[in-house]
């Protein structure tokens, strides 16, 4: 009678902690769920940025602004894993003056379209790690002035592959924030085209230059980007 007695509170004991093990592992289901991007999910986001920065020396004043516009669209083909394309728009300026008089000026814009490929790996409730892959084409033209007369002009085109790393927090129904570190891995591949030109506004010479640079990135946590991404799951 005292054996089955044991026997009776043993059982007891296992299957409330099998019960208790069941409930834990329901629980970080659903917590792991919330990291997760469904099939069929509509991807968006992109960055916006503008800046400027003005630097003094001697009776020189320097002045360097930019902005840049980046919105992306994707779709989740498969759990987790989302690809789209992106746009960029961008410019920037390069000033140099003395006593408000300007000397030289720089100006550039670029206009680029790429596609992107990203997978998403679920941590603990809400947070994910995820690695992008993206592809950009970009085309831009430039000129220079000295003293407001333009000197040179030149455009060209640039090719680049990369991929980023990055960690994302799920702080909303479809709001994502994340951080992305410094591309790990990226390649890049330019043509630019340059013409010098006279005061009377005839192009005395023209010159172009290639380039190809490739490389991995182990320093990221030198800069991390801060983004924000809507996931609107299906």
């Amino acid at each position: 009678m005292q054996q089955c007695a044991i026997f009776r509170v043993l059982s007891i004991k296992l299957n409330i902690m099998k019960k208790i093990l069941t409930a834990l592992v329901c629980i970080i289901m659903v917590q792991l769920a919330q990291a997760q991007i469904q099939k069929g999910s509509l991807f968006l986001g992109g960055s916006l940025s503008a800046g400027s920065m003005t630097s003094e020396s001697s009776s020189t004043t320097n002045k360097n602004s930019g902005w840049s516009i980046n919105p992306q669209i994707g779709k989740a083909i498969d759990l987790n894993k989302i690809i789209g394309v992106q746009i960029y728009v961008g410019g920037n300026a390069e000033e140099s003056s003395t006593g408000g008089v300007p000397l030289n000026k720089n100006v550039s814009t670029a206009y680029g379209l790429g596609v992107f490929y990203r997978q998403y790996f679920p941590l603990a409730a809400k947070w994910a790690m995820f690695a992008n892959a993206g592809i950009d084409g970009r085309y831009g033209t430039g000129e220079t002035k000295s003293n407001g007369i333009k000197t040179t002009e030149n455009n060209g085109w640039a090719l680049s592959a990369a991929v980023t790393p990055g960690i994302s927090y799920r702080a909303g129904k479809s709001i994502w924030l994340e951080a992305a570190l410094n591309n790990l891995f990226g390649i890049n591949y330019s043509s630019n085209k340059l013409n010098s030109i006279n005061q009377s506004g005839q192009v005395m010479a023209t010159g172009k230059q290639n380039t190809f640079n490739s490389g991995v990135n182990l320093s990221g946590f030198n800069s991390i980007a801060i983004g924000l991404r809507w996931i609107i799951q299906k």
